[in-house]
């Protein structure tokens, strides 16, 4: 940033809602909450901006500008600046589901990175890396499922994206949505927070209160995925819309428009029940996880009477017992579930890594839960030792 560029208080009438901001505006301290380019939409957000003295540039800027990182102002803060996720490399033959998962998500850093450098080839990328999900959800779904409660060998920014677009889409399908509708809902999801990537680690290892500029700047970022999808001709609204909302409430309480429930798109509400899900169980700086079934229990009371078939579609497809949660059987055995049951909700297929004295066994053992004393008895929080290489638990040679 420039420090040299003359600022002036921001007034109301400086912003004319639905188009382009033609300066940067920062906070009081100086720094940037938003970027030039950016569009404002609605009164109630506009009238969340002014309840702060914020400054603007005295005259428009020609030059790029960049964003303020969001840890900038917070020494405690993990990271202390806005850094891209580091991506390791994935292999260049995938020769498991676990392999191409992990091809998925270097993928998809490639894709996220074009589109913020304005590459349609960002576009290109993320159509085919949703056409391979649903390839791979149709094949190994509950292998997918349980990579989804296990696996996690890049950086969530980039995991996220990569789970949520798999949740949604076989959402999508219980909801019988066409082929169209789920491809479009896949690229959605991928894209999400595609306005907030680069520094959602950061926030996610932060163990201190958000500042308010963070707090803007996460307030913004479905617009600001928005602007950047629209600047490489995206023009499907299905994708658009979803994007723009996925964070938006029932109440109103969501943002960035605080639109309510009848207005909000039902892909949006999907791809919010994949992220808040995926959020709860999974490890944060200030949080430790939330075991799916109370996971499910707390989304489920959030959902109107208008969402109970999106929300009952999106328990369906992870059943009481999801692939790759842990869980003590009737006879005392830790296991990790391995497969859905068609039978019912309350049996599954599990993997058995040990019994009462928690010493491994040297190979799982399979067990049907359905059967005389190998019922489940409970979920279990698994320590640092019994975190057991999903290949192992899927029997997957290296």
């Amino acid at each position: 940033m420039d420090q040299r560029v003359e600022k002036v208080r921001l007034q109301r009438e400086d912003v004319v809602l639905m188009k382009p901001i033609p300066w940067n505006i920062y906070s009081s301290d100086g720094k940037i909450l938003l970027k030039k380019g950016l569009r404002i939409t609605s009164e109630k957000n506009l009238d969340r901006l002014m309840e702060s003295e914020l400054l603007r540039d005295a005259e428009p800027v020609d030059q790029e500008s960049t964003a303020v990182s969001t840890t900038e102002s917070q020494p405690q803060a993990v990271e202390e600046k806005k850094t891209q996720p580091q991506a390791k490399p994935a292999p260049n033959k995938p020769s498991n589901p676990f392999e191409w998962i992990e091809f998925f998500s270097v993928q998809l850093k490639k894709a996220l990175d074009d589109i913020a450098d304005g590459k349609p080839e960002g576009a290109v990328l993320i159509t085919k890396l949703s056409d391979n999900i649903a390839k791979m959800s149709a094949s190994y779904g509950d292998l997918f499922l349980g990579a989804v409660h296990m696996f996690y060998p890049q950086p969530y920014s980039l995991m996220q994206p990569i789970y949520s677009a798999l949740l949604c889409d076989m959402t999508a399908q219980v909801l019988a949505y066409t082929d169209e509708q789920r491809a479009s809902l896949r690229c959605a999801a991928l894209t999400a927070n595609l306005g907030m990537y680069t520094y959602q680690d950061a926030m996610n290892n932060q163990v201190t209160p958000l500042t308010e500029a963070q707090v803007e700047e996460l307030h913004m970022h479905p617009y600001q995925a928005v602007q950047m999808l629209k600047e490489i001709d995206i023009e499907d609204q299905v994708w658009i819309n979803a994007v723009a909302q996925h964070h938006e409430r029932n109440d109103g309480s969501g943002y960035p428009a605080g639109i309510t429930s009848q207005t909000i798109k039902p892909e949006s509400k999907i791809i919010s029940l994949a992220d808040s899900y995926l959020a709860m169980i999974s490890r944060r700086a200030y949080k430790d996880i939330t075991q799916p079934k109370i996971a499910l229990q707390q989304i489920y009371k959030s959902a109107s009477d208008s969402d109970q078939s999106i929300f009952l579609a999106f328990i369906k497809i992870l059943g009481i017992f999801p692939p790759g949660t842990y869980v003590k059987l009737a006879n005392e055995e830790i296991a990790v579930v391995t497969k859905r049951s068609g039978k019912d909700t309350l049996t599954c297929m599990v993997s058995s890594i040990c019994g009462p004295d928690l010493k491994l066994f040297n190979i799982p053992v399979q067990r049907d839960t359905s059967e005389d004393g190998f019922g489940i008895k409970e979920f279990y929080a698994p320590t640092k030792e019994l975190n057991i290489d999903p290949l192992v638990i899927w029997g997957i040679k290296k």
